[in-house]
């Protein structure tokens, strides 16, 4: 461990023995290796014959797995609210409201700066962008929408691949 943190586990000991009472504790412990692991600490006055401290005794569980499945069901629960969130949008509004909101409610899931639908011609040769929803807490985002018509696929042909095979695009910097 690093001297501050040695030095940090020294004067909560001290602390701890100085109240005579056990000491409960969850703390992240990051190793060389970079892996981070969440532990439950419980320490307490090791005591002899006439209430001399002989020690501190303690004891450490690793609660990673735990904490990992309750992040897990944290976020099945935010998708399940989001996909109950689209389906009353579908069931109570008109098509394009609805759609306006599902791009929206999704561009901010995902915290992306925009959210689109595109449109494939019969031929697959072209698309267009049909619905667009922008993150306007940027101010580097603006539409795309008018700019992005009848747009050939040999323009952006890894691009169309994608999303013609039904995959995610992920658009970085």
């Amino acid at each position: 461990f690093p001297l501050h943190k040695a030095r940090l586990s020294q004067q909560s000991d001290r602390l701890m023995l100085d109240s005579g009472h056990s000491q409960r504790e969850e703390e992240w412990v990051k190793y060389p290796n970079g892996e981070r692991r969440l532990f439950d600490t419980r320490k307490t006055p090791l005591v002899g014959k006439n209430n001399q401290l002989k020690g501190i005794i303690g004891i450490s569980r690793d609660l990673s797995y735990r904490q990992h499945k309750e992040e897990a069901l944290e976020a099945q629960a935010d998708r399940d609210t989001l996909l109950i969130s689209i389906s009353r949008q579908l069931i109570d509004q008109d098509l394009e409201a609805a759609i306006e909101f599902i791009l929206h409610i999704l561009g901010e899931f995902t915290q992306s700066d925009r959210a689109y639908i595109i449109h494939y011609s019969v031929c697959q040769r072209e698309w267009s962008m049909t619905a667009e929803w922008c993150n306007h807490n940027n101010p580097h985002i603006s539409s795309l929408i008018q700019d992005s018509q009848n747009i050939s696929i040999d323009t952006a042909p890894w691009f169309s691949s994608q999303l013609l095979q039904g995959k995610s695009i992920v658009i970085t910097g």
